[in-house]
Parts: C-alpha cells; structure tokens; sequence
C-alpha cells in the first residue's frame, strides 16, 4: 500500500470537506444578511411612505380638503422629506382629467413607471412591493431596485396615492467588500482545520494501519507474528483480529498443503517407481522371448567357429588357406558380438533420456533383430517408411520397446493362422495432420503403423486391447502387459495409439507422436 498517496488523498479530502462546510456557510450567511438588509430597505421605504402619507394629510388639511389649486405645495413638501437621496417618489392625486401627477428626484421615464404602480395602489387601495431589474450582486444575480407603493387616505377616502423607487446596490457592495476578506480567512482556516484533521487522524487511524502493513509485509512463514493494536481502537482491534485469525487458519492450510504435497510426492515416486517396473518386467518378458532365437542364432556361427579352429590346428594347411580360415572365423565372431549387441540394446534398463531420435533408424534397428529370430521365419517383415519427416523426441530406448511389442503381438498372432500360412507384417510410416491428443486441434503427427495379416480382433474386444493384463494368449505365454506398456510409453511422450481390425483377415496398430518442432520448422523453411 503507498502511504503517501492515502495521505495525500486524505489531506485532500479533509480540506475540500472543510472548505465546502465554510463556502456552505458563507452562502446561507450571506443569504441571511441580504435578506434582512431588504427587509431594512422595505422597512425604510415604508416609513418614507408614511412620512409621505403625513405630510399629504397635513397639507389636504391645511388646504380645507381641496388639494388642486395647492398640490405643488404638497410636493415640495415631499421634495423636503425625501432630500437629495437616491430615493425617487411618483405621487398622483385625482380620477380622470383632474388627475395630477408629479414625480421627486425622477426622470420622466421612470415617472411613467412608478404613475403605473401608484395607480394599482390607489384603485385597489392595498399596499404594493415589488422588485425590478437584474445587477449581479454578491455570488449571482440580485433584484437591482425596490418598488413599494401605497393608496394615500384621507378621512377614509383615498384620494391619491405615492409610489418610490429604492435602489439596492448599496445593500450588496458592502458584502462583497468583506466576502473577500472572509474568504481570506476561509482559505487560512481551511488549511489550519486539514493539518489539524489529518494530524489527528494519522494518529488514530493511518499509523496504526502502517503498523499492521508493515508487520505483514515483513511476514515470512517461520515467524510467530502477532497483529496488536490499542484496545481502544474498536474496528483496528477488530481488523487485527481477522488478520491474526487469517494468519492462523494460512499456517493450518501451510501445513496440510505440506502434508498433501508430501503425500502427493509419495504417491507419484510410487506410482512411478510401478510403472518403471511394468516396463521393465515387459522389456524382460520381450528378451526372454528374443533369446531362444537368439541362442540358436548363434549356435551355428559357434559351431562354424569351432570348425575353422579345428583345421587351423593342422599343420601342413597352406599360409594362404590359414589367413582364409581366420577371415572366415572372425567374421562369424564379428556376426555373434552383432546379435549379441543388439540383445544387450535392447535388455539394457537406463535412465529415461528424452533426445532427438530418428524414428527410421530405431524401426531399422528392430527390423535387423526381428528377421533372425525363430518367431518370425516364417513372416515376410516388409519396410515403408514414406515420412518425410521422422525426427521426434523421445528416449530411444522406449521407442524400441513399443515397436517390439507391437512386433512380437503381431508375430504371435500370425503364429495363430494355420500351418504354413504365409504371415506378412508391414511397418510403415507417414506424416498427416491429425487432430491432437485431448482434441485441443489439428497438427502435423508422425503416424507409425504395425499392420499383419494374422486373424484380427473381434469388434467387441477391440477396445480391450490395451487395458492391462488383457491377453488372448494361452497361461504362461504373455503377461497381457505388452499393449499396455506401449499405450502407456506412447502417451507420456505426448502422443496415442490407436487400433483398427477386419475380423478373421488383419490389424492395424497405429502410434501417432507429435515431431519435433526444430524439424517441422526446417521442413516448412525448406
């Protein structure tokens, strides 16, 4: 959490707040003011009125109550009154064509306007405020003057009637005058009220929470942390103990995650170790059935061996036949370490190494076991390794363990046909875009097939095949693990298998893995 842009932020709030209550209650001050100074500008025209009012019933008096040959005493007399001010007066007195009206400290213009107002003053005989114009005042626009008119009574008669006009921009000038010093000191106060606000606020609230963050941020799983406050903090007392809650239910969960994990660990080493040791029975299960051709393999370079020793020990043989017989018998030797080589290939149990391996050359290498052995005299192996691109990763020796499976089941099911049946097992390979493993899209694969000619696989034991110790072969003669093993290989480097049959005439065994990316990327610059 970045301290200071909350203090920051806090400042800011704190002081907009503050400043907004002082701005709110400026404007309802000044409201206030203005409104009782109208009140003050209403009262002070009204008693001008009644001045007015006095004076006109003093001199209607005085005149024996006939105001017409004398009413220019009546407004020299309010002239008197009123003075010099910026008060002007419109008084009528009459109906009809003895109406007279005279205006005080007026022009005509406005004359003709207050006339209007002391009229509807005299016919309805009710006093009358009102308010014209438009001058911006303090913060908006104000009412620039004030009309007040009122009916003029004698003996109960009204017999006139006086109108004035007050202005008021002296009301607002004076405000505006000290709203600027006030805002002076809105502003000072402001900022005095938000240092004091924050002050007191870091101190209560923002250092308490520092303390927290700064507490678990330096966390680490060994420590005993403990999360305090002061009691008196009611929500950071509660705050801190949710978090040291947290903290314990975090360290309970720690440790039943170890204790998963551990278990987890335990159970892949074994589940591994298992599976290392299926491949290996499989693998020696494969060698077993690989020796016995093996051995008699090599029972006849043996013996041919044997033979050539034999006419060495003569001594009248030429120097010529003698250097034959040993060409001969190290040739025979050279064939025995071959085939014994390639046994020891493929029993040698090593630590799984994931390389770049050409799938051709390890089809090539089967294919040089495959035709000595005894299981397959009697079966034409033939090769089409049409892919253009042959290079996966993958352990070699893996790889060679599959295609041995699939090689041995396919010889052991022609080994089923009838006596003398012409068995023919086809390796071929191509490259297509297939769909990928869990159907996450399409791809470039490399598809390796076993096809025989042996008697195939009933439709409702097809998908049988690869679970394990499945086997069709009689007790003693196969573990049921060979397809399984192979399944299992071909999914760990990534890839599947696939089976198809046409019931009493073939099988197809199919393995698609995915090629190397560096090969599949010089192919297509290529």
């Amino acid at each position: 959490m970045r301290f200071f842009g909350l203090k920051t932020k806090i400042i800011l709030n704190t002081g907009i707040i503050i400043l907004l209550s002082a701005l709110l209650t400026d404007v309802v001050l000044i409201s206030i003011i203005r409104r009782d100074l109208i009140k003050i500008k209403i009262d002070y025209g009204n008693s001008v009125l009644e001045r007015i009012s006095q004076k006109f019933e003093t001199k209607y008096k005085n005149s024996r109550n006939d105001l017409k040959s004398d009413f220019s005493a009546v407004v020299s007399a309010i002239e008197d009154l009123i003075g010099k001010n910026e008060i002007k007066c419109a008084i009528i007195f009459g109906t009809g064509a003895e109406k007279q009206c005279h205006g005080v400290n007026i022009n005509r213009t406005n004359l003709k306007k207050l006339e209007r107002y002391a009229e509807k003053a005299r016919q309805s005989g009710i006093k009358g405020t009102d308010f014209k114009g438009s001058i911006f005042g303090i913060l908006w626009e104000e009412k620039q003057h004030l009309i007040i008119s009122t009916p003029l009574i004698n003996n109960g008669v009204i017999t006139g009637a006086a109108a004035i006009f007050v202005p008021l921009d002296d009301i607002y000038s004076p405000i505006w005058s000290s709203q600027k010093v006030l805002w002076i000191y809105i502003f000072l106060n402001t900022l005095i009220l938000t240092l004091i606000g924050f002050y007191r606020i870091f101190r209560i609230q923002i250092k308490p929470i520092q303390r927290l963050v700064n507490i678990a941020r330096d966390y680490r799983e060994d420590d005993e942390i403990y999360f305090s406050v002061r009691k008196g903090d009611d929500k950071l007392h509660q705050l801190s103990n949710a978090l040291n809650s947290m903290l314990k239910k975090i360290s309970e969960g720690r440790e039943q995650l170890y204790t998963t994990v551990h278990s987890l660990e335990k159970a892949k080493f074994e589940l591994e170790s298992a599976q290392a040791d299926i491949i290996r029975a499989e693998k020696l299960a494969s060698v077993g059935r690989l020796s016995s051709g093996i051995a008699h393999e090599i029972g006849n370079p043996v013996g041919i061996v044997l033979g050539y020793l034999e006419l060495l020990k003569e001594k009248e043989i030429k120097q010529t036949q003698r250097e034959d017989y040993i060409l001969r018998a190290e040739t025979e030797v050279n064939r025995i370490n071959t085939i014994i080589r390639q046994l020891l290939d493929i029993s040698r149990t090593s630590k799984t190494k994931i390389a770049s391996v050409s799938v051709h050359e390890i089809i090539n290498d089967i294919y040089t076991v495959l035709k000595v052995q005894p299981l397959m005299l009697d079966i034409q192996i033939k090769k089409e390794l049409e892919a253009e691109k042959n290079i996966i990763k993958s352990d070699s020796n893996l790889l060679r363990q599959v295609f041995l499976n699939l090689a041995i089941n396919a010889a052991d099911a022609i080994s089923l046909r009838e006596k003398n049946f012409a068995g023919k097992l086809k390796i071929c390979s191509r490259v297509e875009n297939v769909e990928k493993p869990g159907k996450t899209g399409f791809a470039e694969m490399l598809i390796i097939s076993f096809i025989d000619n042996g008697p195939g696989i009933p439709d409702d034991k097809i998908n049988d095949i690869f679970d394990p110790f499945y086997t069709t072969k009689e007790p003693g003669k196969g573990t049921g693990l060979g397809l399984y093993v192979s399944f299992m290989i071909v999914e760990s480097l990534g890839g599947y298998i696939k089976a198809s049959s046409e019931f009493g005439r073939n099988t197809c065994i199919s393995i698609y893995l995915p090629l190397e990316e560096e090969s599949v990327e010089a192919a297509v610059a290529g």
